[in-house]
């Protein structure tokens, strides 16, 4: 399916998306399949797929990430593990929903 104006997914089961959001948490166990762009990712499960991360990206130490991975920050604890296209983010942000980038512009 295809997942938009969600500001936090997390996944404890199986997820077969597209996803735009603020934030994308795979906890252990979890498994996420299809493409996401997210402005910060935790992968503590699985993730198979095209991931850009404008911001921090976590991979826990039970995490693995396979695929096309774009990111800005990177961190990955012992244990973790990133295979595939991976390369980081040039230019400016990647696009996140409009709204919310309004919900964003009112909390400044």
């Amino acid at each position: 399916g295809e997942i938009q104006s969600c500001d936090k997914l997390i996944v404890e089961g199986k997820v077969e998306a597209s996803l735009e959001a603020a934030e994308l948490t795979v906890r252990k166990g979890g498994v996420y399949h299809g493409k996401a762009v997210v402005k910060s990712a935790s992968i503590d499960g699985r993730f198979d797929g095209d991931l850009t991360v404008d911001g921090l990206l976590t991979i826990q130490a039970g995490g693995r990430v396979t695929g096309a991975l774009r990111y800005r920050d990177l961190k990955i604890d012992r244990g973790g593990r990133l295979s595939g296209d991976i390369d980081l983010l040039d230019g400016d942000a990647v696009s996140v929903p409009e709204e919310q980038r309004l919900e964003e512009a009112a909390a400044r």
